[in-house]
């Protein structure tokens, strides 16, 4: 169930039409000199043009405020290649996300077989943390050029670095051991707080009951009410007493290969829907402040997506929607509002 103990006040509000269509640009390269290290401005993690003996090649960001950036090595000795990641993803859970990479690992026929079912990923604390909030695997391939491939992430600051490793001589322990080198070489913010113990998720013991839901009809209040409730910083919201333990994530049956279905300790009421393997999210769940603070009867099941640098809010439901159904309302709606990181809302007007 989702709560909120503070409204943030003094937000900036607008109100228009979202765009159908997303921004279609590709990456931007950033100029960097190659015997310099880079640094990224939001965690303060420095890549430095050699990392572990894998030459940087160059530095790119999907968008244009280094929420999403990509950073490519290759070390031509073992014609390995590895890309660091920086991200802002919707929600900083490293279990989550190494199971939509290993996922996406699986899929991709073109580098070959891989048994990731016969490999279980390494717990590790990430250098100034005391927590082993990181996950990292390297796994064999078979069946084309490449002989292995693996994946770290760890949490940085409520960020994720993630490194990817594929090689054409290097088999799965070699892969590890590399990405254990290479991590450990990127040099990491001095304060930091320490991530959640990172414990690979499993399946749910049972499937989630759901059919489809009806929408609630949605007017000015609802958007605007979504969007505050969506947008509070993590530190304007009061702290639970006792403090409340972080939930454990199971895999929902429903999960495909273009999305994963996540369930906060095996909770039927609520749901993560991760996309892909970038960060982007879908939070489904009854919100109790929203239909008390607009002082309305009934349930109201509300639908987030979050992206790396604003959430957009759907319009609610009656009662709790199949995954299904929600990435399809994702995909043929509009929404009725949205916030960044900043807490600037945008309220969308349909006719």
């Amino acid at each position: 169930m989702f709560t909120t103990q503070k409204i943030a006040l003094g937000l900036f509000v607008s109100f228009f039409s979202f765009a159908a269509s997303a921004d279609q640009s590709g990456p931007r390269i950033l100029v960097v000199p190659v015997t310099a290290g880079w640094k990224h401005a939001a965690t303060d993690v420095v890549l430095m043009p050699n990392l572990a003996g894998f030459q940087r090649i160059e530095i790119s960001d999907f968008g244009q405020k280094e929420d999403d950036i990509f950073s490519t090595y290759r070390q031509s000795s073992t014609s390995t290649d590895a890309t660091v990641y920086i991200f802002h993803a919707s929600i900083a859970n490293v279990p989550i996300w190494y199971d939509r990479i290993a996922s996406a690992i699986s899929s991709r026929s073109e580098l070959g077989t891989v048994n990731l079912a016969a490999t279980q990923p390494t717990a590790f604390a990430p250098k100034g943390q005391d927590n082993k909030s990181g996950l990292r695997m390297g796994a064999d391939l078979t069946g084309k050029a490449f002989t292995g491939t693996g994946v770290s992430l760890l949490p940085v600051n409520g960020w994720l670095v993630v490194v990817r490793m594929t090689s054409q001589t290097l088999k799965g322990d070699a892969i590890d051991a590399a990405l254990k080198e290479l991590v450990e070489a990127i040099r990491l913010p001095a304060k930091q707080i320490s991530g959640e113990t990172a414990v690979p998720l499993v399946a749910c013991g049972d499937a989630l009951a759901t059919k489809t839901a009806k929408q609630v009809k949605p007017d000015m209040s609802d958007a605007f009410m979504g969007s505050i409730l969506s947008s509070i910083p993590a530190d304007e919201i009061k702290p639970a007493t006792p403090p409340v333990k972080p939930p454990t994530y199971c895999r929902d049956a429903s999960s495909t290969s273009s999305y994963g279905v996540y369930r906060p300790d095996g909770s039927k009421d609520q749901y993560v829907v991760a996309l892909g393997d970038a960060g982007v999210s879908i939070i489904i769940g009854e919100n109790t402040s929203l239909a008390s603070l607009l002082r309305r009867k009934g349930q109201r099941v509300t639908m987030t997506v979050g992206y790396l640098d604003h959430d957009d809010v759907y319009t609610s439901f009656s009662s709790l929607p199949s995954p299904a159904q929600v990435v399809g309302v994702m995909d043929s709606q509009q929404p009725i509002s949205r916030s960044d990181r900043n807490g600037n809302i945008t309220i969308s007007v349909t006719k």
